[in-house]
C-alpha cells in the first residue's frame, strides 16, 4: 500500500510566520490604540462642547443670575436634560476634565491657561483623599460613600450627600490669600483660614469661624442656627438666614471682631462670651470693645459710620454698675444675653439706648414682664397656664405695648378668659387695670408655638389701636372642637392695621368649621412662606360692633391657603377666601388654594358672599339678593405665577361687580367655567379631563 505524505511547514517557516507577526503587531497595536484614543478624546471633546453650550445658552436667558456653586451649575444642565454629573463620570479620555466656577464653563486641565486661576477651578469625584492637599476644588459626586469628617484645604461642594457630619476648611498655616466657596447640606462648618474670603452657601447647624480674613470675610449666603467667629469679618448677605451671631473671646478678649450686612439683610441677634472684667472688684471704669458692626451696600462698600459694641463694668465705692449699649461712640454692651436685630439699627444706635432682654420660664414670669412692659421677652423653656388659671381671667396674657415674644423655639400652651372669649393672648384688651394703649402698638412673635384647646378658642385676639402685627415662624394652633379663630383682628379699629405673617409660620384652625385669620376691621395682610388652614383660610367681616374689614389689602406668597370643611350638603357659599365687606383685593402669586369636596360638600375657593343690611346701607349701593340678604361689590382677586387650586369654585355668579383676574395657574377639578376670568393675553388650557391651566398665549 502506498502512504500518501503531506508536507507541513518547516520550523524555518514557522519563525519567519511568527516573525512576520509580531512585525505587523508591533506596527499596528499602536495605530489600534491611538485611534481609540483619539476616539475617546474626540467624544470628551464634544461632551466638554456641548455642556458648554448649554451653559453659554442659560446664561443668556431673561432672568438669569451668575452661578455660586458647581450644584447650580448642574442644576442648568439638568433643566435642559444633561445629567452633568454622570456625563463627567463617564468620560472616556485619560484626560481630566475640569469646571472653571468664575468662567462657568468645562475644560481639560492641559488645556487651562493663566486666566485659570486654581482657587476657580473644580474637580467632580466620588473618591477623595482629603488627608492630601487638592489642587483643586471638589465637588462630591452622588455615590462618594463616606459619612465620616471632612477636613479641606480647598473649595467644597457636597453635592447631594446630605450625611456629613462635620467639614473643616484649614489653612491656617497658609501665607498668601485664596478666595474659597464652600456648599454644605448640614452639619457643622469650621473655618481656620487667616489668610482667606470664604463663601458658604445651602445649609450648615453651626458655623464656626476660628479666622478669617479680616478685610474680605466669611459671607453667608445660606441657613445657619448659629455662627460664631473669633477672628476676622462676618459679612451677612441678603440671602442669609442666621438665628444668632456669637463673638467669641480669645484669652479674655475680643480680637479683630467685624460683622457686617448687605443691603436690605436683617442683622441677627448677637450674642458674646463673657468676660472677667464683668467680676472685677477694682476701682474704677473698665471697657472692652466686643466688635465692629458695618453696613454695606450691594457692592460690598460701607454706607454709614461703622456702629461699636462694648462692654462697660464700673466700680464705684465698692459698687459695680455694668452698662449696655450698641453705640456709634465707644461706651458700652450688653454680656451673654441675645440682642434683638431691631435693636441693632442706625437709629437706636444713635440713641445710644439700652436693649433689655427679658427670660421668662413660667407663666408667672411671662405675665410679670407683660406687666412690666418688658420690650423683649424670650422663652427659657415651654411654658404652660396653670391648670388653676386655665379658662380664667388670670389666665389671659393682655399686652397693651409694644413688644417682641419669642419662643426660642419653645411652645405656649394654654388660654384664659377675655369677656365671654376663651384667648391665649390677647392685645389692648381695656380692663380698669389695664386701659387700652393710647399710641398704636406693634407686636410681634416670633419662634414659638401657641396652642389654644379651647372649643371655641383664639389663640391671639387683638381689639384695636393695633399699629401692626407680625407672625415670624410661629405656629398658631386652635385645636378645639368647636368654632374657633387662630388670629381674629376684632375690636373697632377704622385705620388698617399691618398684619405680616411669614417665615414658614402655620395657622391651624382644628375645627370643621373655624376660621384662620378672620379680621373684623381694615388690614393690609401680607402671607410668606406660609400655611393658612380652617374652613375659612381668609375671612373678611362686615360691619357687626366693628369697623368691618372694607378696603382690605391681602397679598399671598408662595403659601398654602387650605380648608377643613367636612360638612355634608351644598356648602360652596363659604369658601377657603371668603369676603363678606366690599373693596377687598385679594393677590395670590405662586401660591395654592385648596377647597375641600367631600361626599355631596363642595368648598369655594373664593366666596364673594353676602352681607346684611347694615353693612350694605352703610357702604352705599344695592345688589340686593333677597330675604335681607345683599351681595359685596367692588371686589377684586387675582391669581398669578404658579398658583394652584383644587376641588374648588370661584363664586361670581349673580355678582358683576367683582372682579376675578387670572393671569398664571393650575385649577384641579374646577367646577365653574374659569375661562370668563382669564385676562387678555391668556389662554385657558386643558392638561387632562379634571386639570387646567392659565398661561400666556402665545
Amino acid at each position: 500500500m502506498k502512504l500518501n505524505k503531506k508536507k507541513g511547514f518547516t520550523i524555518v517557516e514557522l519563525v519567519i510566520v511568527i516573525a512576520v507577526i509580531g512585525v505587523l503587531t508591533a506596527i499596528l497595536v499602536p495605530v489600534f490604540i491611538n485611534l481609540t484614543a483619539k476616539a475617546n478624546e474626540a467624544s470628551d471633546q464634544s461632551l466638554v462642547k456641548n455642556l458648554n453650550t448649554v451653559l453659554a445658552m442659560k446664561e443668556q436667558e431673561a432672568g438669569y443670575t451668575k452661578v455660586q456653586t458647581p450644584t447650580e451649575m448642574l442644576k442648568l444642565l439638568d433643566s435642559e436634560g444633561y445629567n452633568g454629573e454622570t456625563l463627567i463620570k463617564k468620560a472616556k479620555s485619560n484626560k481630566k476634565i475640569i469646571y472653571n466656577l468664575n468662567k462657568n464653563r468645562f475644560l481639560f486641565e492641559n488645556n487651562k491657561d493663566a486666566s485659570d486661576k486654581a482657587e476657580d477651578l473644580w474637580e467632580f469625584k466620588s473618591n477623595v483623599e482629603f488627608d492630601t492637599v487638592n489642587q483643586y476644588s471638589i465637588y462630591l459626586n452622588e455615590d462618594y460613600e463616606s459619612i465620616a469628617p471632612i477636613t479641606a484645604t480647598a473649595g467644597l461642594d457636597v453635592g447631594k450627600n446630605d450625611e456629613i457630619s462635620e467639614i473643616t476648611y484649614d489653612r491656617s498655616s497658609a501665607t498668601t490669600g485664596r478666595n474659597t466657596v464652600i456648599r454644605t447640606n448640614g452639619g457643622d462648618l469650621i473655618i481656620n483660614a487667616p489668610k482667606d474670603t470664604v463663601k458658604h452657601f445651602e445649609l450648615a447647624n453651626l458655623v464656626d469661624v476660628i479666622a478669617v480674613d479680616g478685610d474680605n470675610s466669611y459671607h453667608e449666603y445660606g441657613k445657619a442656627g448659629m455662627a460664631k467667629i473669633a477672628n476676622g469679618r462676618f459679612v451677612v448677605t441678603e440671602s442669609a438666614q442666621l438665628d444668632e451671631i456669637r463673638a467669641v473671646a480669645t484669652n479674655d478678649a475680643f480680637n479683630n471682631i467685624k460683622v457686617a450686612v448687605v443691603g436690605e439683610a436683617e442683622l441677627p441677634a448677637i450674642t458674646r462670651d463673657p468676660l472677667s472684667i464683668e467680676d472685677t472688684t477694682e476701682e474704677g471704669t473698665h471697657n472692652q470693645l466686643v466688635l465692629e458692626v458695618q453696613t454695606l451696600n450691594e457692592s460690598g462698600q460701607k454706607k454709614q459710620d461703622p456702629q461699636f459694641v462694648w462692654v462697660s463694668v464700673v466700680v464705684e465705692g465698692g459698687v459695680t454698675t455694668k452698662t449696655t449699649e450698641v453705640a456709634s461712640s465707644a461706651t458700652v454692651l450688653d454680656n451673654t444675653t441675645k440682642i434683638p436685630a431691631e435693636q441693632q439699627t442706625p437709629a437706636a444706635a444713635e440713641a445710644k439706648s439700652a436693649v433689655t432682654v427679658t427670660k421668662v420660664s413660667t407663666f408667672e414670669e411671662l405675665q410679670a414682664a407683660v406687666d412690666a412692659k418688658k420690650e423683649y421677652i424670650v422663652f427659657a423653656n415651654d411654658i404652660t397656664v396653670p391648670s388653676n388659671k386655665l379658662d380664667q381671667a388670670t389666665g389671659l396674657i393682655n399686652i397693651n405695648y409694644s413688644c417682641t415674644i419669642d419662643g426660642d423655639s419653645h411652645a405656649y400652651t394654654g388660654q384664659g378668659l377675655r369677656a365671654s372669649q376663651y384667648a391665649s393672648f390677647a392685645v389692648n384688651y381695656a380692663t380698669t387695670a389695664k386701659p387700652m394703649s393710647v399710641t398704636p402698638v406693634d407686636i410681634a412673635f416670633k419662634n414659638i408655638t401657641i396652642i389654644n384647646s379651647h372649643s371655641a378658642g383664639r389663640p391671639i385676639e387683638t381689639r384695636g389701636n393695633l399699629n401692626s402685627l407680625t407672625l415670624s415662624n410661629a405656629k398658631v394652633l386652635a385645636i378645639g372642637s368647636g368654632q374657633n379663630q387662630c388670629l381674629t383682628i376684632g375690636g373697632n379699629q377704622p385705620t388698617a392695621t399691618i398684619i405680616d405673617i411669614k417665615d414658614g409660620s402655620y395657622l391651624s384652625s382644628g375645627a370643621a368649621n373655624g376660621y384662620c385669620v378672620i379680621t373684623f376691621n381694615p388690614v393690609y395682610l401680607n402671607i410668606n412662606d406660609s400655611t393658612i388652614e380652617g374652613w375659612a383660610s381668609l375671612y373678611f367681616k362686615g360691619i357687626s360692633s366693628s369697623a368691618g374689614s372694607y378696603g382690605s389689602v391681602a397679598n399671598v406668597t408662595n403659601s398654602t391657603l387650605s380648608t377643613k370643611n367636612v360638612y355634608s350638603g351644598y356648602s360652596d357659599n363659604f369658601g377657603t377666601i371668603s369676603i363678606e365687606d366690599d373693596n377687598i383685593t385679594v393677590n395670590l402669586d405662586s401660591s395654592k388654594v385648596l377647597a375641600l369636596e367631600n361626599a355631596s360638600a363642595s368648598q369655594a375657593i373664593v366666596s364673594f358672599s353676602n352681607i346684611d343690611g347694615t353693612t350694605r346701607n352703610a357702604r352705599g349701593g344695592t345688589h340686593y339678593y333677597g330675604s335681607g340678604k345683599y351681595w359685596v361689590r367692588d371686589c377684586l382677586v387675582t391669581i398669578n405665577g404658579e398658583s394652584t387650586s383644587s376641588f374648588g369654585k370661584v363664586r361670581l355668579n349673580q355678582i358683576p361687580s367683582n372682579e376675578i383676574v387670572i393671569t398664571g395657574g393650575t385649577f384641579v377639578n374646577a367646577n365653574e367655567d374659569l375661562e370668563q376670568y382669564v385676562a387678555e393675553g391668556y389662554q385657558l388650557i386643558n392638561v387632562d379631563p379634571v386639570t387646567q391651566r392659565v398661561v400666556k398665549e402665545g
